[in-house]
């Protein structure tokens, strides 16, 4: 009362007062009679309501609760008292009736789902049956390669084994007993006899139907399919299509058994998680399954009570859960709740459904990016999104692998936003390059992550550096490995320029900031190729104080040796005696010399053979050797100090190490050369290094060939140099050129 009418298929109980309409879709004679059989609650008596015209609108109204309602049809009418007695005839009847309408439900809903119109039966049928199995209990194995009626003909007989032995309206009494003795659950057997054609779905399905048979009316059973697609409130009963028995009178019989229930209590997860625009199935608790399936109109009610949304919903029993299907819904992301109705009221299901969009794109966190080294082992990495808590799988794909990769999300699958998930990936076997970590989701469609495995990160062998205040700007040699991915590098204690080198080798360029201090370490941050984040090396440099600076030095030379000593020079043969002031020193420094290609290191307390050092006083420091130990003559000996703490000094030069001749005498002869020069005679020692003679520091005559040995007298020899006549003055000196000198030495040989 007060309510829009329901299709009676949809009800689940009828109460005392409440009115049962009937109205044609089509033309009926004017004697076809319909009438209502119903049955009350735990009773065992069946009630035929008053006979009507079937060619016009009725109702009846219901005087008890319902618990089984049959509809009598006669085409050419009904004799009331026969179908009185009829009810009357058997006890038992209200029982098969029962059971009759329950089997009648099942055929029905196989048939709805192997004829639901799908665009090919022959590929939907294992998955139309497998629903249907799943509501009530029945499945068997599905031959794809059968024909689809017959597929069909063996579900039907699936659910009811018994198929064609079976008639509760059976005359014989004896056969009604032996029947319904051992097959009380198998009313469904009324349906098969004689072929029935059904067209549905674009594919027959046959189907047989038993006769139900009694004195001067043809009794038939008959199922209800729905008028046309999508028509919830008319139905179109299906019977047997033969002639009546002459004599007779046709009357079909159809019946539905009602819950006569209250609405069942089901229950969500407190909170679920499903992707928009997916099938996403939901387990459910609930007191009673087989009610579930009567719950009709299911909707998403937004939280607020905003918006309600119509959403197909499946019941897989077998698995304790239901399919929502939001692949035509137009949901948009948000909190929802789900409720269905329950006749002409609607029930709330308890727990909350967030919608929320399936993410487009991924990442690979930077600093994940960072840690994948080839051979590193197994790396964790963070991948970041929108929301990934759909997605199901992980694999990371190569130019000829696919690897499985494990991963976690940190509540879980569907728990609700997870912007992350962790995966682990084993770098062990990876060889460095670019590779596609593939994330399955929920629609099948894979988001794709690219990232790479590194190379090894470079490595700095030579550390720690050393830089020292006071200095403008130092360079300094980096050597280790993979030095070449170096971009640049940053301290914030030094202003460092990187020159361009090898994997093993690169050279830098250093300033000391003005807030550097003294024992300070400095940290080096690596910007390196492929990588995010610096590559941060502490402790790489130590800021010492200003290095060791030799200033000034101080020569003492042997006695007269009898040959000019230039500025700069030491002459070999005879220890020369130096004093060099260093400063930045706190104690005493080594001291580096070199010249040409020799070296000595030299320490006041290790002095080397034929050269000694030693400390003087603070800051100055008193060198003695023979030149000739510290390298061959035209080399220029070069010292360095250096501090344990601050490093070596720049390079200073103490002078060029000479040989000088030794003269003994000097005799002009007589022997006049063709220019006009006369032939003069040198005796002494290392003559070779004579090669230009003459009166004048300007002007020089060759030497007349190479020194010639005395005999007898060991290492002295003569040599022949050309002179001019006469000389510019009496006694004037010889000046000799050495070889490579650009001018004449004043010698002690007079003439």
């Amino acid at each position: 009362p007060g309510e829009q009418p329901r299709p009676l298929r949809e009800v689940n109980r009828i109460l005392p007062g409440w009115r049962l309409l009937y109205k044609p879709q089509h033309a009926s004679d004017a004697k076809a009679r319909i009438a209502l059989l119903i049955a009350r609650p735990e009773s065992d008596e069946l009630q035929l309501m008053e006979p009507q015209p079937a060619s016009q609108p009725a109702s009846w109204t219901a005087p008890s609760r319902v618990s089984v309602a049959g509809l009598v049809y006669g085409p050419q009418g009904l004799d009331d008292k026969k179908v009185d007695a009829l009810l009357k005839k058997d006890k038992q009847l209200i029982a098969q009736l029962a059971d009759y309408a329950e089997q009648t439900a099942q055929t029905e809903a196989l048939i709805e789902a192997l004829t639901s119109g799908q665009p090919n039966p022959s590929r939907n049928v294992d998955a139309a049956i497998s629903g249907f199995a799943s509501r009530y209990g029945a499945g068997t194995r599905i031959d794809p390669t059968a024909p689809f009626d017959q597929n069909a003909m063996l579900m039907v007989r699936a659910i009811n084994p018994a198929l064609s032995s079976y008639d509760p309206l059976a005359a014989e009494p004896r056969m009604r007993m032996q029947q319904s003795a051992g097959l009380a659950a198998s009313i469904a057997g009324l349906f098969f006899g004689n072929t029935v054609g059904l067209a549905a779905g674009g594919a027959s399905l046959f189907l047989n139907l038993r006769t139900m048979m009694f004195p001067d009316t043809d009794f038939r059973s008959s199922f209800a399919q729905l008028a046309a697609p999508g028509d919830t409130a008319s139905l179109a009963l299906c019977a047997k299509r033969e002639p009546a028995k002459a004599r007779t009178r046709v009357a079909y019989l159809w019946a539905m058994r009602l819950p006569d229930a209250e609405a069942p209590a089901i229950a969500l997860p407190s909170v679920s998680t499903l992707p928009a625009g997916l099938k996403s199935t939901l387990a459910i608790a609930t007191d009673d399954w087989k009610l579930i399936e009567r719950a009709r109109d299911w909707q998403l009610e937004r939280a607020g009570g905003a918006t309600a949304l119509p959403v197909p919903v499946r019941l897989l029993a077998d698995r304790k859960q239901i399919e929502l299907d939001l692949t035509k819904a137009d949901v948009s992301p948000g909190s929802f709740h789900l409720s269905a109705g329950w006749d002409w009221n609607r029930m709330l299901i308890p727990g909350e459904i967030q919608i929320r969009p399936l993410p487009d794109s991924a990442a690979i966190s930077p600093h994940s990016a960072d840690k994948l080294i080839a051979g590193a082992g197994a790396i964790s990495i963070v991948v970041t999104g929108s929301d990934l808590e759909f997605t199901e799988k992980l694999i990371l794909k190569g130019e000829k692998t696919e690897t499985p990769v494990e991963f976690q999300l940190p509540k879980g699958p569907r728990a609700g936003v997870q912007p992350t998930l962790t995966a682990t990936i084993e770098t062990g076997a990876l060889a460095p390059g670019h590779y596609r970590l593939l994330a399955a989701q929920s629609n099948g469609k894979p988001l794709e992550v690219p990232l790479r495995v590194l190379p090894p990160n470079p490595v700095l062998k030579n550390l720690p550096l050393r830089v020292n205040l006071g200095e403008l700007r130092q360079t300094l040699t980096l050597t280790g490995a993979g030095l070449d991915r170096i971009q640049a590098i940053e301290s914030p204690l030094l202003d460092i320029t990187l020159q361009p080198g090898t994997p093993q080798s690169r050279r830098v360029s250093i300033a000391v900031k003005p807030d550097a201090e003294k024992g300070a370490q400095a940290e080096l941050l690596l910007k390196v190729e492929g990588l995010h984040e610096p590559l941060s090396i502490p402790a790489a440099v130590t800021i010492a104080g200003p290095r060791p600076r030799i200033t000034s030095s101080q020569l003492s030379l042997p006695g007269d040796p009898g040959v000019t000593v230039l500025p700069g020079e030491l002459p070999t043969g005879a220890f020369v005696n130096l004093v060099l002031r260093v400063d930045n020193t706190e104690a005493a420094p080594h001291l580096h010399l070199s010249c040409g290609a020799s070296a000595i290191d030299l320490t006041a307390a290790s002095p080397e053979a034929g050269v000694r050092l030693s400390q003087i006083h603070p800051g100055q420091l008193f060198l003695s050797l023979d030149p000739a130990t510290a390298g061959p003559p035209g080399c220029n000996l070069v010292a360095r100090a250096e501090s344990d703490a601050a490093g070596l000094s720049d390079p200073y030069t103490l002078g060029r190490v000479v040989a000088l001749p030794r003269i003994d005498s000097f005799q002009l002869t007589d022997e006049k050369l063709p220019d006009g020069d006369y032939i003069g005679t040198l005796t002494g020692y290392d003559l070779e290094l004579v090669e230009k003679a003459g009166w004048l520091a300007t002007d020089g005559h060759p030497a007349q060939g190479l020194p010639t040995p005395i005999a007898g007298e060991g290492q002295k020899q003569l040599l022949k140099i050309a002179l001019p006549w006469p000389p510019p003055a009496p006694r004037s000196p010889i000046y000799l050129w050495l070889r490579g000198d650009t001018q004449g030495r004043v010698t002690k040989v007079r003439y």
